[in-house]
């Protein structure tokens, strides 16, 4: 019987990437007691019980219990959400996701949004950068 048996169903779900390639767990700056817990591409089930109870201590307590700054939806800013910004990023973070991670990657699309007075004194000296924020950052010399 085990030998007739076959998949009755395919469900293949779509991915939500962010800029930055990581999730986006907790409330929503623009609308407070709106939870969200999105980004998590292919991990979300295995993600879910920190995730969920990151957001049920959150929600019962006012505040979570853990550093969530790295996750926070409000670290995301409106010029990310433009269509060019995201066209550009999309495209690189997908083929991120799957390469070789090696320290001090930086995208290299959807750049040269914001940077400080002392950009170009940096480069001039030789300074590589690397978007913090999509500040532009000194990152090495």
């Amino acid at each position: 019987a085990s030998l007739e048996a076959g998949a009755k169903q395919y469900f293949c779900g779509p991915e939500s990437f962010t800029p930055d390639l990581g999730p986006i767990v907790g409330e929503a700056p623009e609308l407070r007691n709106y939870f969200v817990a999105a980004g998590l591409n292919s991990i979300g089930i295995l993600t879910a019980g920190g995730v969920g109870k990151i957001l049920a201590h959150w929600m019962a307590e006012g505040s979570p219990d853990v550093d969530v700054t790295g996750i926070a939806p409000d670290r995301f800013r409106p010029h990310q959400a433009t269509e060019a910004y995201r066209a550009a990023r999309a495209t690189e973070a997908l083929g991120t996701l799957y390469r070789t991670h090696y320290p001090h990657r930086a995208f290299r699309t959807a750049r040269d949004v914001k940077r400080t007075p002392l950009h170009e004194r940096l480069r001039a000296r030789g300074a590589h950068f690397r978007p913090v924020s999509d500040w532009e950052c000194a990152d090495w010399y």
